[in-house]
């Protein structure tokens, strides 16, 4: 059904009214005033703030920077020095064992010396002892096995080249070799000076006689050459 012409004109009417009234509520409505000097000062200052912020900023990781590196030198000097410090510990305790060795060597020799002057003589119908001599030996005895425990205690133990025991090159050196057909191949005869391990590592060698078995001695000579008596 068609709409009334009349109807229409109100309803336009109607909207038009409405929209006269929109605009007047928009009229009434009045932005606030911007002052754009206040906003340029306030942006300037904003800057200012953040470029000062950015400045500390930086200032702390600088310092936070050296310090991190202080400390790092720090522990390096620390470590070094404690390296240096266990140097100097280490040499100075070789140093004193290769001093106690040399001192054990003399002491040893004194008393193998002195042993014979402490044994029982006969003099015309009994056996005596000479008191001065035994005392001697019993001394230089005592003090050996004193310096033999501060050995021990700096870490430096004897190396085993009794006689009997098979031939280390590595912990022993051969002065002499000597042939003994009662006993092995390449096995030590006599002891001549004792040698010392620090730990694993040879301090001094044992120096050993060695023996040599005969065959061994025929097996390594080189073959003579036939002689003219030898020739038919």
């Amino acid at each position: 059904m068609p709409q009334d012409p009349y109807d229409r004109l109100d309803a336009l009417i109607g909207e038009e009214v409405r929209a006269g009234e929109r605009l007047k509520t928009l009229d009434a409505f009045t932005p606030p005033e911007i002052d754009l000097k206040s906003l340029l000062g306030e942006m300037a200052a904003l800057k200012q703030e953040i470029r000062t912020e950015t400045r500390s900023s930086r200032q702390v990781r600088e310092s936070l920077e050296q310090v991190v590196e202080a400390q790092s030198a720090r522990r390096d000097a620390e470590e070094a020095l404690v390296a240096e410090l266990e140097r100097t510990k280490q040499r100075g305790r070789l140093e004193q064992a290769q001093l106690l060795v040399d001192v054990i060597d003399r002491l040893s020799r004194s008393a193998e010396g002195a042993r014979p002057l402490a044994e029982p003589r006969r003099r015309w119908f009994r056996w005596t002892t000479d008191p001065a001599a035994v005392a001697l030996v019993d001394g230089l005895n005592l003090t050996l096995r004193s310096l033999r425990d501060r050995l021990t205690e700096l870490g430096v133990t004897p190396i085993d080249a009794e006689a009997g025991r098979p031939f280390d090159p590595r912990r022993m050196e051969a002065i002499e070799v000597v042939e003994r057909p009662e006993l092995a191949h390449s096995v030590v005869v006599q002891l001549a000076r004792p040698g010392y391990l620090d730990g694993e590592r040879v301090l001094r060698l044992a120096q050993v006689v060695v023996n040599r078995a005969p065959r061994q001695l025929e097996a390594s000579s080189p073959p003579t050459e036939p002689t003219e008596h030898d020739t038919p």
